[in-house]
């Protein structure tokens, strides 16, 4: 699921943590819905006879409607604490995120550029990184980042004419 970046290392399973986040919801949710009563309604309809020319008469019918209630006041203890388990399961997927990966990426490709003289803004928190361009019109220098294969979008969609964005793979 987490494939391989064009820098060559693997990137962190981004649909694997999404269905882990869904998934937690979802136990957060059921958790939840237990601390509620159940209800049960139904109903059965019965039709007999003693002979065949009687199948199709009311007065061989038979109704029966029902209802039940089962409250959980016996186990909300229990099921309170199920829910908190459950929400802190939900917390201890989120904090799993190793951001380790991108930040060693982020450094590898800030390090790179500034070695050969780009000013990068290296970002804290952002798997991108905005480095200012070497010619004044960041559209044109973006254009030739793609001529050559390397994608980018220009600073000036993001209010920052001058710079390029680069996405971190």
């Amino acid at each position: 699921m987490g494939g391989t970046s064009i820098a060559g290392g693997a990137r962190p399973p981004i649909a694997a943590l999404r269905l882990n986040t869904n998934a937690s919801t979802a136990a957060i949710g059921v958790a939840t819905a237990r601390l509620y009563p159940d209800i049960t309604i139904g109903a059965t309809l019965t039709q007999g006879a003693p002979g065949v020319d009687n199948l199709l008469k009311n007065a061989f019918r038979g109704y029966d409607v029902f209802a039940g209630l089962s409250a959980p006041i016996f186990h909300g203890g229990t099921l309170k604490a199920e829910r908190a388990a459950a929400v802190d399961r939900a917390r201890a997927a989120d904090a799993t995120v190793d951001v380790a990966g991108y930040q060693e990426k982020r450094d590898l490709l800030c390090d790179a550029l500034e070695r050969i003289g780009y000013e990068v803004r290296r970002p804290e928190a952002t798997f991108y990184i905005f480095l200012k361009t070497p010619i004044p019109d960041d559209i044109a220098f973006v254009r030739m980042l793609t001529a050559g294969g390397v994608l980018a979008v220009p600073g000036v969609g993001f209010g920052r004419a001058g710079y390029g964005r680069l996405s971190l793979p």
